[in-house]
């Protein structure tokens, strides 16, 4: 016959199997001898999974994402360096400062996402060293905001690719015109069919 365990052992067990399964960074919460967890440390630890997987997300994104655009950055700004090699930057100063604008752009947009490579491992090895009680919230919580903005540099520079043109240095305008020929038009003619 088994012995029952006393109710403190018992509810010690339990919170030894709660922070097994629940997130490293919390700290040890006791349960109250009817075994009800406290709320606000479950929200704490649900957050913090959240922003784990966020930053997981972001690393993932800005992994797949920066290295294929470094390689096109750094391909695109030797091109603009062997174009200067190449010519006489007095014959055409039009010419030459268009090409000089393009290779500072080159190497900003290479030097950018080399520092947004490097903040993502920064980011990912914050969250390592979490699943191991290593670091406490407060660099987890940096951690987060690395991933965030990643995430915007990210967008902004996808953004600033697909707008070239006249307009990609100023900002950009989305104009919305509509035609008669489209769906709504044919649906009012057909409304007005059948009240006529």
């Amino acid at each position: 016959m088994a012995t029952a365990a006393s109710p403190p052992a018992a509810a010690s067990a339990r919170a030894s199997a709660i922070r097994s399964r629940a997130g490293r960074l919390s700290l040890p919460a006791a349960l109250p001898a009817d075994g009800r967890g406290d709320t606000a440390t479950t929200y704490k630890e649900l957050g913090l999974y959240s922003w784990k997987r966020r930053i997981e997300d972001a690393v993932i994104r800005v992994e797949l994402s920066a290295s294929n655009a470094l390689e096109r950055e750094e391909a695109r700004r030797i091109k603009h360096e062997e174009v200067l090699q190449s010519r006489n930057l007095w014959d055409n100063p039009a010419k030459s400062h268009e090409t000089l604008s393009a290779l500072s752009d080159a190497i900003r947009a290479v030097d950018h996402l080399k520092d947004l490579l490097y903040k993502a491992e920064e980011a990912k090895l914050i969250s390592q060293l979490a699943g191991m009680d290593v670091i406490n919230g407060e660099l987890f919580k940096q951690a987060y905001d690395i991933s965030l903005d990643a995430s915007e540099f990210l967008d902004r520079y996808q953004m600033y690719k697909l707008l070239k043109g006249p307009y990609d240095k100023e900002g950009a305008c989305i104009i919305v015109t509509a035609g008669s020929e489209g769906f709504a038009s044919e649906v009012g003619s057909l409304q007005r069919h059948w009240i006529s």
